[in-house]
């Protein structure tokens, strides 16, 4: 790493039906704007996750995802991941999933690293299981409807935000 970060950006495109994660940032700068990420499907190493925000497991370095009117549907298992990343969602709708616990968002420390996640004018619906979970993390949600919430495969009720201590690391969230 000689200092200089990695920066890219994704407009105008359709992401469908990729294994493992549609879009990835890892100790990076990305920008995703009026793109649609659809049916991520599940790998042979499991995810199938929309996004992913996540600080770079080795160094502990965030990655900064920005998406602005897009839409991820139909994830298999999770809408959004903050994996001790940061995220900023603006006009961005987290609909469906296939999977039985078809995540909405989540939002979570990564090694200590507090995940940092901003929602605002944003929907998250149909997902299974939970729409948005936060633990360790630092949130802001404005104009943010989660909606239609459903249970889980394995008969978990339906929860629309939570916001929790991580169990692992008893990291608080702050909102």
């Amino acid at each position: 790493h000689d200092g200089v970060r990695t920066q890219g950006e994704v407009i105008d495109s359709l992401v469908d039906r990729v294994r493992f994660v549609g879009v990835l940032a890892s100790a990076a700068d990305v920008s995703v704007e009026r793109t649609a990420v659809i049916g991520t499907m599940q790998a042979a190493e499991g995810l199938g996750w929309g996004l992913l925000s996540q600080a770079q497991p080795e160094t502990g370095e965030r990655a900064s995802l920005t998406v602005r009117q897009s839409a991820i549907v139909d994830s298999h298992q999770l809408g959004v991941s903050v994996a001790g990343g940061e995220a900023r969602l603006e006009h961005v709708s987290v609909v469906g999933g296939t999977g039985g616990a078809a995540r909405g968002v989540e939002a979570e420390d990564s090694n200590g690293v507090r995940a940092i996640l901003t929602m605002i004018d944003s929907t998250v619906a149909e997902s299974q299981e939970l729409g948005i979970l936060c633990g360790g993390s630092d949130v802001v949600l404005e104009r943010v409807q989660v909606r239609n919430v459903h249970a889980g495969i394995n008969g978990e009720l339906g929860r629309g935000i939570g916001l929790q201590t991580n169990a692992s690391t008893l990291l608080p969230t702050v909102a």
